[in-house]
């Protein structure tokens, strides 16, 4: 049994030590930022440079606030594939509210995000969890 307990320790040791956290950047790229304008008038953008699909070129994991009125802000989530001729949308991320972090895994990327609960202001969520995504 104590066997069984130390290995499944060594799993969730040799799993953590391949997490990287990313640095956000301050510039997202232009035709990203671009393709974004289109949707509307831009609040805010964040960009956690990655590498998504192996390939050795740089993508980007994209954060765009859209005003919806009053203090709110709306938030769409992004990943855009680096090209040989700029940058392609390649998935939409389904995350409810902002992200705090961006960890990159040896399956994918982690976010930790902060969402609104129950009582919180419509400009300052207080929930905060950790999503995982894969390509």
């Amino acid at each position: 049994m104590m066997n069984l307990i130390i290995a499944a320790l060594a799993v969730l040791v040799a799993g953590s030590a391949t997490a990287q956290p990313v640095t956000e950047v301050e510039i997202t790229p232009d035709p990203i930022f671009r393709d974004l304008e289109q949707q509307g008038p831009i609040v805010r953008g964040r960009s956690w440079p990655i590498d998504w699909n192996k390939d050795e070129r740089e993508d980007f994991v994209v954060q765009v606030g859209y005003w919806l009125g009053g203090n709110a802000v709306g938030f769409e989530h992004r990943i855009y594939i680096g090209n040989d001729t700029g940058f392609s949308l390649s998935k939409v991320l389904e995350i409810d509210g902002g992200i705090r972090s961006v960890t990159r895994t040896e399956t994918g990327i982690e976010v930790e995000n902060w969402f609104h609960v129950d009582g919180d202001g419509r400009c300052c969520p207080t929930g905060m969890r950790t999503l995982s995504f894969r390509p």
